[in-house]
């Protein structure tokens, strides 16, 4: 396999009006991948395999749907589609954290945001997101334009270092939508068009093909709909996680003797699913007690 690591010394290509690319080897760039590389933390969660509330999701219903290949005129007419979308570095770096998109929404709006939950669906998604994307090793919209030697005006992202088909944003963000619209039906339209604006801050970016959007979304809605047949799953109980009793907004003890009165802003989960609180696990803390509360520290 060729990489794009580095740059190909390639003779320039000259396009004109979609046409097809001329004095390039196809060959050489359907070659082309992201990279042979899996970092250490993909390759983690890609161990953990298809399990929590997707433990039964078929995964191989999604590994025989391959995207255009990097020389076809589709793949040329995307990268050119892409590249024209006007540039929206707010929208962009807002949607880029798809739990806080979905949170800001939901608390301007005075409703819970239903953090456990939706960190559940976030890591348990990942795992199976992260296996096809390294299945179908596809580049980046910039890489091949390298390789093409054309122009592109990539805005870089931390979150886009994963090789490009599918898109996870679109994936994960189709699922939360759909989980949060089904919480509050009254809001769906608006928490809808918050997932939409997820998918598509991708391809402003030029960090997507749209057929990586495209992919990224069916993948979102098939595991939006295994929660919903799965015979083992409930819409409310989504993590099988401990209940703790509290809520953001409370006040716990913390520090190196865990008698710091802290203020809770988040509860979530970290990668290895363990419950979090501001970030930290949730060990590093203790709820406080009424004797605690009367001395008046």
């Amino acid at each position: 396999m060729i990489i794009l690591d580095l740059k190909p010394k390639l003779v320039t290509g000259h396009v004109e009006n979609g046409s097809v690319m001329k004095l390039i080897d196809r060959l050489y760039i359907d070659e082309l991948i992201y990279s042979d590389y899996v970092k250490p933390n993909h390759k983690k969660n890609m161990d953990r395999g298809v399990s929590g509330v997707f433990k039964s999701f078929n995964i191989n219903q999604f590994l025989s749907t391959p995207p255009p290949k990097n020389s076809s005129d589709v793949t040329l007419k995307e990268m050119l589609s892409i590249e024209q979308l006007p540039n929206n570095l707010k929208l962009i770096k807002s949607a880029d954290k798809i739990k806080k998109y979905f949170k800001d929404f939901l608390i301007k709006k005075g409703l819970r945001f239903p953090n456990e939950e939706v960190s559940t669906l976030l890591h348990d998604s990942r795992p199976i997101l992260y296996k096809l994307k390294y299945h179908y090793n596809r580049p980046r919209p910039v890489q091949v334009a390298s390789a093409l030697g054309l122009k592109f005006h990539e805005q870089p992202l931390a979150t886009s270092k994963t090789p490009s088909y599918p898109s996870g944003h679109s994936a994960q963000g189709i699922l939360i939508g759909k989980y949060l619209a089904t919480v509050y039906p009254k809001h769906s339209t608006e928490i809808m068009k918050l997932a939409n604006d997820i998918s598509n801050s991708r391809l402003i970016a030029k960090v997507h093909f749209p057929s990586d959007s495209k992919f990224g979304l069916q993948i979102g809605i098939a595991l939006f709909k295994h929660l919903q047949n799965s015979a083992e799953l409930k819409m409310d109980k989504l993590s099988e996680a401990i209940t703790i009793p509290i809520e953001v907004g409370d006040t716990i003890l913390g520090g190196k003797f865990k008698n710091k009165r802290i203020v809770v802003k988040d509860i979530g989960r970290n990668e290895k699913g363990d419950i979090t609180i501001n970030g930290r696990p949730l060990l590093k803390y203790r709820i406080i007690k009424d004797t605690d509360k009367g001395n008046g520290s």
